[in-house]
């Protein structure tokens, strides 16, 4: 291999004469150390591409040498000169690692050279391998295409000192021809960044064209065959770049993704051709098939994200969530609704995303579109966020390029759809008993004879119209019930003045007080404000209000107080009624549920249900005490907000 080095560690001045001649002919360069300890120090000092050493040598012997040696640099090869005695310890330190042993007297000098040879060229394939993996896993991180050409002319301008200039072609389909992507290493190759070129003047479009490596001697060009180049180039840019590189060498070799050219690779020596010899060219093909992969992805990347940035307007303000995702798993982009979405459980925002971006990449894996449910678990509720999901591929040229998804909240509407479920159970339920007691009348009349008398009949009727009554008031006010839950998780809560719808059911109340002979008292202090749905809390304090008046005989007191407590609002409503069981206090929220102390008094058993569904929906309480035949106290308690 021309220009190694090798450093020559030799005491026997005939051998290290004889062998320098050789190896100096034969194109390497050769340092010379007169024994063990000269060959250490001249190692530390300049690093050879390999070394030759005697193993019998004064001071300090070939054996302790390569120890020294493997250890500073455990990838040098070293090759051992040794004489028949010394075979046994030869082959001791080839175990040691090195790299092999010629025996003396040296009658065959091409034994030692084609040795030399094999390890320079073992040598080099490693470091071949090694910086082509190197610039290969640098070029595969998610890059844009500006990003990733600039990296990539780096790489080769930093690994290949011979190289003066280097360019990037990429053919653009829109254009149909070859563009130049980026250039780097002098002021003229710069300003050719984003111009289009010709196989004329271009060694890289030809190399495109013919998918072949070309080399150009530039310097041996004719100066009428320059001139000709220089005008046939319309495009200053060219022109100026032409005559500041009048001599030396080019070379261009294609970029291949998929077993097609996508572009190419020009490397300009301002010196000489020889300096771009066939183990560059080689070694760039290689590294030109390992990143044209990489590059039409970036390309695509950089697509992509144009198109993203079209989308982005709008789908920033939609109510769905949006998700893009690339064929790596990488999110491209999301939009603030699906981060909101995303952010809300228990796991980590990374987490959840993670974990739907596995859920997308394995639905789509054998088909095109797909629709699953995603849940976000909760902290704070046993109730996770149910997500609906549609997502579809996104292909460009038939390829697949990403991942498309919309996310959509469904909790609110499956929560309504449970809640209708159980209403419609317990009103069935309900319902049952009086269209039961209606269908046993109505047959009563009907098998009675004509000669029953007039009472009688106008008796059964009057049942049938009476049960057909507590019929239709279930049924209305199941609905009203049913409509006020929706209310619940539909409607917005604002800050409210708790203090005056107080003082608007203190008129009404009075009234219907007065007209039931009860008397009525109120103690409201003003500017209580809390956060809510004022018509939810109204329609709560009402029912409180109008079961107090209902359940007291007549004479009997109602009394309503709401007052701050600290950081909260308490409101009570108390009366002299009819009390409730203490056994059957924890039942009567339940829907439909009565106690047994209200007689006939009419009724759904609705009513403490949705006192109870609306304090909890707004972070609050409520509870009771009562005596059976004195009377009830309910206490609802919520948190306060600032007043203005």
């Amino acid at each position: 291999m021309k220009h190694a080095t090798v450093l020559l560690v030799e005491d026997d001045e005939s051998v290290a004469f004889m062998l320098e001649k050789a190896l100096t002919d034969a194109g390497f360069v050769v340092r010379l150390a007169a024994d063990g300890l000269y060959g250490w120090h001249s190692f530390q000092a300049d690093r050879p591409d390999i070394v030759v050493s005697d193993i019998r040598m004064p001071r300090m012997d070939g054996v302790e040498l390569l120890a020294r040696i493997k250890t500073a640099d455990p990838e040098m090869d070293v090759v051992l000169v040794t004489g028949y005695s010394d075979v046994p310890t030869a082959i001791r330190a080839v175990e040691l690692g090195a790299y092999r042993y010629v025996e003396k007297p040296i009658h065959q000098i091409t034994d030692l050279i084609q040795t030399l040879n094999r390890a320079m060229e073992k040598r080099q394939l490693v470091r071949d391998r090694r910086l082509i993996d190197r610039i290969s896993r640098d070029l595969s991180r998610q890059l844009s295409l500006s990003e990733f050409s600039d990296l990539f002319l780096e790489h080769i301008l930093t690994a290949f000192p011979q190289i003066d200039v280097a360019i990037i072609y990429l053919y653009d389909p829109q254009k149909e021809g070859l563009v130049v992507l980026h250039a780097r290493g002098t002021s003229q190759a710069e300003a050719l960044n984003g111009l289009e070129t010709d196989s004329g003047w271009s060694i890289g479009a030809q190399a495109f064209e013919q998918a072949t490596p070309i080399r150009i001697d530039i310097g041996r060009l004719s100066s009428a065959r320059r001139e000709q180049i220089r005008r046939t180039s319309l495009v200053q840019p060219f022109v100026d770049f032409g005559r500041a590189h009048p001599t030396g060498g080019a070379l261009a070799v294609p970029i291949i993704a998929r077993e097609s050219a996508i572009g190419s690779l020009g490397v300009f020596n301002s010196e000489s051709l020889d300096e771009l010899d066939d183990h560059l060219a080689d070694l760039l093909t290689t590294l030109c098939r390992q990143v044209g992969l990489y590059l039409q992805n970036a390309r695509l990347y950089e697509n992509l994200r144009a198109q993203t940035d079209r989308l982005q307007a709008v789908v920033k303000s939609t109510a769905d969530g949006i998700i893009v995702v690339d064929p790596a798993g990488n999110i491209i982009m999301t939009n603030p609704r699906c981060q909101t979405m995303l952010a809300a459980g228990t796991e980590s925002s990374e987490k959840t995303e993670r974990r739907l971006v596995i859920t997308l990449r394995l639905c789509l894996e054998a088909q095109e579109e797909a629709s699953f449910v995603f849940s976000v678990e909760h902290s704070a509720s046993d109730e996770p966020t149910i997500l609906e999901v549609y997502a579809s591929r996104i292909r460009e040229n038939g390829d697949p390029v990403g991942i498309a998804a919309s996310l959509r909240d469904v909790t609110l509407h499956r929560r309504l759809d449970r809640k209708r479920n159980e209403i419609l159970e317990l009103a069935k339920h309900e319902v049952g008993t009086p269209l039961t007691a209606i269908k046993l009348l109505a047959q009563e009349l009907l098998d009675l004879s004509v000669e029953v008398p007039e009472h009688q009949r106008a008796e059964i009727l009057r049942q049938i119209t009476r049960q057909a009554a507590e019929v239709d008031t279930l049924v209305s006010e199941t609905l009203s019930y049913s409509q006020l839950k929706e209310a619940l998780l539909t409607r917005e809560r604002i800050r409210m003045d708790l203090s005056q719808l107080a003082n608007e059911l203190v008129k009404e109340t009075t009234i219907l007080a007065t007209q039931s002979n009860l008397q009525f008292s109120a103690h409201i202090e003003p500017g209580l404000w809390v956060v809510g749905n004022y018509s939810t809390l109204k329609q709560v304090f009402r029912n409180l209000l109008d079961n107090a008046r209902k359940f007291t005989p007549a004479g009997g007191t109602i009394s309503w107080h709401v007052c701050r407590d600290g950081l909260e609002i308490q409101v009570q409503v108390a009366d002299s009624g009819v009390g409730i069981p203490r056994e059957e206090l924890d039942k009567i929220f339940e829907p439909y549920y009565r106690a047994s102390s209200a007689g006939d008094t009419s009724g759904t058993g609705l009513g403490l249900s949705i006192v109870r569904d609306v304090v909890t929906a707004h972070r609050g309480r409520v509870a009771v005490d009562s005596t059976e035949g004195e009377g009830s106290r309910f206490t609802v308690t919520l948190l306060a907000t600032p007043g203005d």
